[in-house]
């Protein structure tokens, strides 16, 4: 080969493979590859990439990708993106998962966090929550929690508030009603009261009240307990029994 070359001053890659595999009978690409890289002492990936999409006629990243990695044995998501980025000397996050999922056909964005956290080594729900609002331009925290919910199967309000306070480094009840029901569209202080008392740990009548008191304001009037709004001090009172605990009580004991 080296000698007939010489003598017909062949000197390209492409020119030498094609008249070697037409002498030899060779017709596949995965043979052509696998033999003309061993005879001319290719090993790294890097070479054999560059030597291989220089074939005429191949010219979609797509064809090269599936081609390649066919031919390299390379089965596994992972390595084909790790070997992709590598060689496209693409580095960022960002043009790694977009380039890869057109490349994939991966169009949803599930499918895309799914694939990618898995790619990445990513486990925890905090990190793939930052890196998937990152990349999607997700900054608001509404559009976070709903998507993020969404991604991970999670419907119930406990969850969700669990969740999103444990990601968003919210200790306090108080920012935490006050954050999931501006993210909920809950305004009304009775809808606000009932969800937050069901999330889990807050059980006795003690607790709900003093938990609530931190969250608006209460005042005596008279036998009812009325519970008014931070922002409209003058409001219309809202009570739980607007018969009030001591209609049924002749020593006026408040049962709460």
């Amino acid at each position: 080969m080296g000698l007939f070359c010489s003598i017909s001053r062949i000197t390209s890659y492409n020119e030498k493979m094609g008249l070697f595999c037409s002498l030899s009978g060779i017709t596949s690409y995965s043979e052509k590859m696998g033999l003309f890289c061993s005879l001319s002492g290719i090993t790294s990936y890097c070479e054999k990439m560059g030597l291989f999409f220089s074939i005429p006629g191949i010219t979609s990243y797509s064809e090269k990708m599936g081609l390649f990695c066919s031919i390299s044995g390379i089965t596994s998501y992972s390595q084909k993106i790790s070997l992709f980025c590598f060689i496209s000397w693409i580095t960022s996050y960002c043009e790694k998962i977009g380039l890869f999922c057109s490349i994939s056909g991966i169009t949803s964005y599930c499918e895309k966090i799914g694939l990618f956290c898995s790619i990445s080594g990513i486990t925890s729900y905090c990190e793939k929550m930052g890196l998937f609002c990152s990349i999607s331009g997700i900054t608001s925290y509404c559009e976070k929690m709903g998507l993020f919910c969404s991604i991970s199967g999670i419907t119930s309000y406990c969850e969700k508030i669990s969740l999103f306070c444990s990601i968003s480094g919210i200790t306090s009840y108080c920012e935490k009603i006050s954050l999931f029901c501006s993210i909920s569209g809950i305004t009304s202080y009775c809808e606000k009261i009932s969800l937050f008392c069901s999330i889990p740990g807050i059980t006795s009548y003690c607790e709900k009240i003093s938990t609530t008191q931190e969250v608006g304001r209460f005042r005596h009037e008279g036998n009812l307990r009325v519970f008014y709004s931070e922002t409209s001090p003058l409001g219309s009172g809202v009570s739980a029994d607007k018969r009030g605990p001591r209609a049924s009580s002749p020593r006026g004991s408040d049962n709460l």
